[in-house]
Protein backbone atom coordinates (compact mmCIF):
# COMPACT_ATOMS: atom_id res chain seq x y z
CA UNK A 1 0.00 0.00 0.00
CA UNK A 2 1.31 3.45 -0.69
CA UNK A 3 -0.10 6.55 -1.54
CA UNK A 4 3.38 7.89 -1.49
CA UNK A 5 4.29 5.53 -5.21
CA UNK A 6 0.56 6.79 -6.55
CA UNK A 7 1.57 10.06 -6.46
CA UNK A 8 5.48 9.69 -7.06
CA UNK A 9 4.12 7.55 -10.54
CA UNK A 10 1.89 10.38 -11.53
CA UNK A 11 4.30 12.87 -10.77
CA UNK A 12 6.81 11.13 -12.81
CA UNK A 13 4.17 10.61 -15.82
CA UNK A 14 3.93 14.10 -16.39
CA UNK A 15 8.06 14.97 -16.06
CA UNK A 16 7.97 12.09 -18.96
CA UNK A 17 5.76 13.41 -21.25
CA UNK A 18 7.48 16.74 -21.15
CA UNK A 19 5.34 18.88 -23.16
CA UNK A 20 8.22 21.31 -22.89
CA UNK A 21 6.72 23.91 -20.02
CA UNK A 22 7.90 24.44 -16.16
CA UNK A 23 5.69 21.93 -13.89
CA UNK A 24 4.39 23.84 -10.72
CA UNK A 25 4.65 21.33 -8.52
CA UNK A 26 2.79 20.09 -5.18
CA UNK A 27 4.29 22.15 -2.05
CA UNK A 28 7.25 22.96 -3.57
CA UNK A 29 8.26 26.99 -4.54
CA UNK A 30 7.62 28.24 -7.89
CA UNK A 31 7.93 31.81 -8.96
CA UNK A 32 5.16 32.31 -12.47
CA UNK A 33 6.19 36.03 -12.58
CA UNK A 34 8.89 34.91 -15.12
CA UNK A 35 7.03 32.34 -17.05
CA UNK A 36 4.77 32.52 -20.14
CA UNK A 37 2.90 29.52 -19.45
CA UNK A 38 3.72 26.76 -16.79
CA UNK A 39 1.74 23.79 -15.65
CA UNK A 40 0.51 23.12 -12.27
CA UNK A 41 -0.19 19.43 -10.72
CA UNK A 42 -2.32 18.30 -8.34
CA UNK A 43 -3.12 14.68 -6.74
CA UNK A 44 -6.55 14.74 -5.46
CA UNK A 45 -7.16 11.64 -3.71
CA UNK A 46 -10.65 10.44 -3.48
CA UNK A 47 -12.66 7.37 -1.62
CA UNK A 48 -11.20 3.73 -0.67
CA UNK A 49 -13.72 1.56 -1.26
CA UNK A 50 -14.09 -2.05 -1.13
CA UNK A 51 -15.19 -2.28 -4.91
CA UNK A 52 -15.36 -6.25 -5.07
CA UNK A 53 -14.20 -9.48 -2.80
CA UNK A 54 -11.15 -9.53 -4.48
CA UNK A 55 -10.59 -5.76 -4.86
CA UNK A 56 -11.19 -5.00 -1.19
CA UNK A 57 -8.91 -1.57 -1.29
CA UNK A 58 -9.21 0.31 -4.29
CA UNK A 59 -8.47 3.64 -3.90
CA UNK A 60 -9.65 6.51 -6.93
CA UNK A 61 -8.38 9.62 -7.28
CA UNK A 62 -8.00 13.37 -9.87
CA UNK A 63 -4.63 14.30 -11.10
CA UNK A 64 -5.58 17.96 -11.96
CA UNK A 65 -3.47 19.09 -14.62
CA UNK A 66 -3.96 23.30 -15.24
CA UNK A 67 -1.87 24.58 -18.07
CA UNK A 68 -1.28 28.45 -17.77
CA UNK A 69 -0.74 30.82 -20.34
CA UNK A 70 -0.83 34.82 -20.05
CA UNK A 71 -3.63 36.33 -21.03
CA UNK A 72 -3.69 37.90 -24.74
CA UNK A 73 -1.42 35.51 -25.95
CA UNK A 74 -1.55 32.52 -28.54
CA UNK A 75 -3.49 29.61 -27.14
CA UNK A 76 -1.28 27.50 -29.60
CA UNK A 77 1.19 26.61 -26.52
CA UNK A 78 -2.16 25.80 -24.31
CA UNK A 79 -3.66 23.49 -27.15
CA UNK A 80 0.03 21.57 -28.17
CA UNK A 81 0.20 20.92 -24.40
CA UNK A 82 -3.65 19.93 -24.40
CA UNK A 83 -3.57 17.51 -27.08
CA UNK A 84 -0.55 16.15 -25.50
CA UNK A 85 -2.10 15.47 -22.26
CA UNK A 86 -5.35 14.27 -23.69
CA UNK A 87 -3.30 12.26 -25.73
CA UNK A 88 -1.27 9.83 -23.50
CA UNK A 89 -3.81 10.04 -20.36
CA UNK A 90 -5.93 7.63 -21.82
CA UNK A 91 -8.17 4.65 -20.79
CA UNK A 92 -6.52 1.66 -19.16
CA UNK A 93 -3.13 3.42 -19.62
CA UNK A 94 -0.81 1.92 -16.48
CA UNK A 95 1.78 3.76 -14.00
CA UNK A 96 3.33 1.87 -11.77
CA UNK A 97 6.13 2.61 -9.06
CA UNK A 98 7.31 0.17 -6.89
CA UNK A 99 4.86 -2.15 -7.76
CA UNK A 100 1.86 -0.02 -7.07
CA UNK A 101 -0.25 0.01 -9.96
CA UNK A 102 -1.82 2.72 -10.93
CA UNK A 103 -5.21 2.73 -14.08
CA UNK A 104 -6.13 5.84 -15.74
CA UNK A 105 -9.94 5.67 -16.21
CA UNK A 106 -10.79 8.61 -17.90
CA UNK A 107 -9.61 12.07 -18.83
CA UNK A 108 -11.45 14.96 -19.36
CA UNK A 109 -10.81 18.81 -20.58
CA UNK A 110 -12.25 22.39 -19.01
CA UNK A 111 -12.62 25.36 -22.36
CA UNK A 112 -10.76 27.13 -20.34
CA UNK A 113 -10.66 30.10 -18.20
CA UNK A 114 -8.84 33.74 -17.17
CA UNK A 115 -8.10 34.50 -14.14
CA UNK A 116 -5.23 36.76 -12.92
CA UNK A 117 -4.17 38.00 -16.07
CA UNK A 118 -3.37 34.23 -16.85
CA UNK A 119 -5.46 31.68 -19.24
CA UNK A 120 -5.92 28.38 -17.64
CA UNK A 121 -7.41 25.22 -18.82
CA UNK A 122 -7.90 22.40 -16.20
CA UNK A 123 -7.58 18.59 -17.21
CA UNK A 124 -8.71 15.79 -15.22
CA UNK A 125 -6.79 12.40 -14.96
CA UNK A 126 -9.45 10.35 -13.16
CA UNK A 127 -7.36 7.16 -11.59
CA UNK A 128 -7.61 4.35 -9.42
CA UNK A 129 -5.65 1.55 -7.70
CA UNK A 130 -5.55 -1.14 -5.56
CA UNK A 131 -3.17 -0.09 -2.34
CA UNK A 132 -3.76 -3.95 -1.13
CA UNK A 133 -1.69 -4.99 -4.23
CA UNK A 134 1.02 -2.24 -4.22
Amino acid sequence: MSYYDIHKALTQSIIDLNVGLPIAHENVDFNSSSASAFISVNTLMGDQDPATKSDLDTVTGIYQISIYTKSGTSVKTMLNATDSIMGYYIHNLKLTSNNQEIVIISTSSTSGRNDDDWFINDISVTFKSDIQRG
